[in-house]
């Protein structure tokens, strides 16, 4: 700036220069009535820039004032103690909610323990009972992970095997001693027919376990 010249500065310039602190975006409601003292023209605008920003003031504290459901009668000072209630309030939920969402992650972990025992008891329980083999168990392993129940349904469907050896007896006599009439039937049914006539109480009762009854004209 030279002495003596005059000089001229847009907002921004201005505040480049320091001279003035900030823009002011505002409305001005009246023009200036022709003054020539400068200070006049001055406090003219600027009692016109500080109704503006009291009025900007004034129109959000209101909003405030309706966001809380505040009554027209409080103070900036209710307002901002309602704010920091708020806030408050915020930060609560925001610890709770954390620490619901810790406990369902437990709770999930506990579930997920629960059900990965359930399968190993269902897999261990159907091998020690010969219903499955040990070469099976990934297979139903993955089966029960997938769909419980109904592996567990179909696991129990399937019937314990039992070997040859198991199923017999050998006799004092060195015969072969069947454990069901069914078997009699298919692997010896001449010592069945023998042991109607010879044993007919042994043969009753296994009849009876087969069918559910007694031979005709027989009783135990």
């Amino acid at each position: 700036m030279q002495r003596g010249k005059d000089s001229w500065f847009n907002a921004t310039e201005a505040i480049s220069q320091k001279l003035v602190d900030a823009i002011f975006d505002g409305v001005i409601s009246k023009q200036a009535l022709k003054k020539d003292n400068p200070e006049e023209v001055w406090k003219f605008y600027n009692l016109q820039i500080e109704n503006s920003l009291r009025t900007n003031d004034m129109n959000i504290l209101n909003r405030f004032i309706t966001l809380f459901g505040l009554p027209e009668s409080v103070t900036e000072q209710d307002v901002v103690a309602a704010y920091q209630n708020q806030a408050n309030q915020l930060k609560d939920q925001k610890i709770e909610n954390e620490k619901l969402k810790n406990e369902n992650d437990d709770f999930k972990t506990q579930i997920q323990a629960f059900q990965k025992q359930k399968v190993q008891d269902l897999i261990e329980d159907a091998i020690k009972s010969n219903r499955i083999t040990e070469e099976q168990r990934s297979t139903f392993t993955a089966l029960a992970e997938s769909n419980f129940n109904a592996t567990k349904v179909a696991i129990n469907s399937i019937a314990p095997y039992k070997s040859i050896t198991s199923q017999i007896q050998t006799a004092s006599d060195g015969t072969v001693d069947y454990k069901t009439f069914r078997e009699y039937q298919e692997n010896a049914p001449e010592i069945l027919a023998e042991m109607k006539f010879k044993d007919t109480s042994k043969y009753n009762a296994l009849f009876k376990k087969e069918y559910g009854k007694l031979p005709k004209n027989a009783s135990l």
